[in-house]
């Protein structure tokens, strides 16, 4: 009879530990899932962040000219126009900026939300 109690209990152990093991694997799953849609996120929120500095230094900079009688956009972005001497960074991951110079415009890759 012990040995049947035995083999019960052993059988209840290795039952639970697969079931731990099993939701143990899912949870690692869902949570590479998360770790990855924050990692986009956080790509996504650095492009448009830079969109918008770059765009306000054209936009400071066609100011500027225009002051001195020459309203031109900036043929090129150039790191004199921030405050910090660099130019923001135009790709992170899949997500990019870009700077059209005939119409003082910088894009991004970034759907638009509906």
């Amino acid at each position: 009879m012990t040995t049947g109690k035995s083999l019960g209990l052993l059988f209840s152990f290795f039952a639970a530990a697969a079931i731990i093991a099993y939701l143990a694997v899912r949870q690692d799953q869902s949570t590479g899932e998360s770790v990855r849609d924050l990692s986009q996120g956080a790509q996504r929120a650095v492009i448009q962040a830079n969109t918008g500095r770059v765009q306000a230094a054209v936009n400071i900079y066609y100011a500027k000219k225009a002051i001195e009688g020459k309203a031109v956009f900036p043929p090129a972005i150039t790191a004199d126009m921030f405050d910090d001497g660099q130019i923001p960074p135009s790709a992170a991951g899949q997500y990019y900026w870009e700077y059209d110079s005939t119409t003082g415009t910088v894009t991004n890759n970034i759907a638009a939300r509906p």
